[in-house]
């Protein structure tokens, strides 16, 4: 398995280590931003944009950039 999937060992790590999502009215806003930031680092060599825990934690309050 880990010849054809190389991650995985790195995936049981994080599942394991995995909480559950905040407790928030603006999660679908904060879940939009999450996954914009890290298509961009993916996109970055793993560099997340500028500003991305800012603005993370504004959408966390339903703030939108």
């Amino acid at each position: 398995m880990l010849k054809s999937h190389p991650y995985a060992g790195q995936l049981l790590i994080a599942i394991n280590a995995a909480s559950r999502r905040p407790d928030t009215a603006h999660y679908a806003t904060f879940s939009e931003v999450f996954a914009r930031g890290v298509r961009q680092a993916l996109d970055n060599g793993g560099e997340p944009p500028p500003g991305f825990t800012e603005e993370l934690a504004d959408a966390l309050r339903g703030i939108r950039h």
